[in-house]
């Protein structure tokens, strides 16, 4: 696939900006938009999790531990991200996927490889202006519903999250490189020492359809890049569940619209994170 420039980037930005059009990296179903769908309860799906250590020599590594961790870690903070904004959220799903059912995750499985499609879809290209963002009708159709059932949800929350770290060694030769090219060009960058990218989206128990999605990358934790994603997921009137103080990132998460994975499309899309702001809405404090 081929490259968008950097300097393409900004000036894409640039025209988008001097035209009046707000861009977003969020994508909804247009009856979700309008607010003629709504959504109570959301079960949680088990979170997909890579993280890669990159290294000088290319042979970038997986670390399963670390994967593990931070699965877990996104789980509890979508709970209280989701109960903060006055949905009911269930584990009912990702806790019957860790008891070992074979069929069970098999069907989980196809589920996931038809979201992969969709997600294709979804982010075929990065930022859309806001009046296109609330157009999208794309769905996973009849496999969503099954696992609805299972936790008498209305709708379910699958996330992805690809992250990475670099060796010192990769990262003297970045910078290296980064001096040369500066030198060259006059733009310099500063290179991500970690990162990731993480997506996200609400997808109808009934229907199938992909409700709400988001993504949000940059050399932040794991914890940032949902906090950022989530910060735009419509409020509903409180379900009566304890809230959390607040589900406010600390760190300025980028924007992250593309299906590209794994861990070095992430720390791609932070070098041209600089150029690209949205207008979030603002948070409570917290969450971290």
């Amino acid at each position: 696939m081929k490259q968008i420039g950097r300097g393409v980037v900004v000036s894409l930005v640039l025209v988008a900006t001097l035209s009046g059009c707000a861009m977003t990296s969020v994508r909804q179903h247009p009856d979700f938009a309008s607010g003629k769908r709504k959504i109570n309860v959301v079960a949680i799906l088990p979170i997909g999790a890579e993280y890669r250590h990159l290294v000088f020599t290319g042979e970038n590594e997986r670390d399963p531990e670390r994967e593990k961790t931070i699965a877990s870690e996104i789980e509890s903070d979508m709970v209280a991200a989701l109960q903060w904004r006055g949905y009911k959220a269930k584990l009912d799903v990702a806790e019957k996927a860790r008891s070992g059912d074979k069929e069970f995750n098999f069907q989980l499985e196809q589920f996931r490889s038809a979201y992969g499609q969709v997600a294709k879809e979804l982010y075929a290209r990065g930022m859309v202006e806001e009046a296109e963002s609330t157009k999208f009708k794309v769905g996973v159709g009849p496999l969503a519903n099954s696992l609805a059932t299972i936790a008498g949800a209305d709708a379910l929350m699958i996330a992805n999250y690809q992250g990475f770290d670099k060796s010192p060694g990769l990262m003297a030769k970045e910078i290296t490189t980064s001096a040369l090219l500066g030198a060259l060009t006059g733009v310099y960058y500063a290179p991500a020492k970690s990162g990731g990218r993480i997506e996200l989206s609400l997808i109808d128990g009934v229907s199938g359809d992909v409700l709400w999605s988001n993504a949000s990358a940059g050399p932040t934790s794991a914890n940032n890049s949902l906090t950022k994603a989530m910060a735009q997921l419509p409020v509903i009137p409180s379900t009566g569940d304890t809230k959390p103080a607040s589900d406010n990132p600390t760190l300025p998460a980028s924007v992250a619209a593309t299906a590209r994975t794994p861990a070095v499309a992430a720390e791609t899309q932070a070098h041209d994170a600089a150029d690209i702001t949205t207008k979030e809405p603002k948070e409570p404090k917290g969450l971290e």
